[in-house]
């Protein structure tokens, strides 16, 4: 067994599989293998990934392009390491991420099942790169609370541990915008959760990756979220408030009210004080 899996999944990602794999390659920390899941490419993506020649690498073919929270479920089942971890075909790891998450997880008690560290952001159009989350507050106010409501957890900075992780991923397989989401949600509130405040990952934004593309579907999944897994009312509410905020910007007043008009006077005026008070806290924007 493994220490680290490593799973990139792939789908016509031809631009930037190369630089995935090589980040993973250059680790200083060897124990690991990297799963690559290609979700029925129609480019030169899987051609490169062999060009590695590598006995890490492992290369599996779906027979269907599927959604991205089956994608990651058909990936995980192929992963025979301790620890999960999810590098998207356009995001890369920093030079000795594996080696500083070993180092840390060799040190905390088995109740831990997740930890996540900073990533830099690194936009296609701009050659500036910033740091996400901005401030390591998330021991102090609740780790779990605050990803329940502004879902801040870089998925490329996070890792899993594996019999967690392999408990609830099955419940993703419905979700093609937020499957990460539903993961980092269920592992926080069922486990305990590590913040390293250093980048450890990449995470890229361009105009053709799939959250630039449908923000406004990941807003709709991160409501039936919570209305499917979520026992606290205010936190829907609070996830309605800010689509509807969304709405706004784009000028979509209608739809905007029609969100809200699902939730009474009393439950917006607890959400909007819930959502206050850990942005007043947290101060990351």
């Amino acid at each position: 067994m493994t220490f680290f899996s490593i799973i990139i999944n792939c789908y016509n990602g031809e631009a930037y599989i190369a630089q995935a794999i090589q980040s993973v390659l250059c680790q200083g920390f060897e124990d690991y293998e990297i799963i690559i899941w290609d979700n029925k490419s129609t480019d030169n993506s899987i051609k490169i990934a062999e060009g590695f020649n590598d006995s890490k690498i492992k290369i599996y073919k779906s027979a269907n392009h599927t959604n991205l929270g089956t994608a990651r479920v058909n990936a995980l089942k192929k992963c025979s390491g301790k620890w999960i971890s999810f590098l998207d075909v356009d995001d890369w790891y920093e030079s000795k991420r594996l080696e500083l998450l070993h180092s840390k997880i060799s040190n905390l008690d088995q109740s831990y099942s997740m930890i996540f560290s900073q990533v830099y952001t690194y936009a296609d159009h701009s050659p500036e790169k910033k740091i996400r989350p901005r401030k390591p507050l998330y021991v102090d106010i609740g780790s779990h609370k605050v990803i329940s409501l502004f879902n801040l957890v870089p998925f490329c900075g996070a890792v899993y541990k594996s019999t967690e992780i392999k408990k609830i991923i099955e419940k993703t397989h419905d979700f093609i915008h937020s499957p990460d989401y539903l993961i980092n949600y269920l592992l926080s509130k069922s486990g305990k959760v590590y913040f390293l405040p250093i980048p450890l990952a990449t995470y890229r934004i361009h105009a053709n990756s799939l959250t630039s593309r449908n923000k406004k579907d990941g807003y709709i999944e991160s409501i039936k979220i919570m209305e499917g897994f979520s026992n606290n009312l205010v936190d829907e509410v609070c996830h309605r408030i800010k689509f509807s905020f969304f709405l706004l910007r784009l000028k979509e007043y209608q739809s905007a009210r029609k969100n809200l008009r699902k939730t009474t006077f009393w439950q917006l005026i607890a959400g909007f004080f819930s959502l206050s008070k850990i942005f007043i806290q947290i101060k990351f924007f």
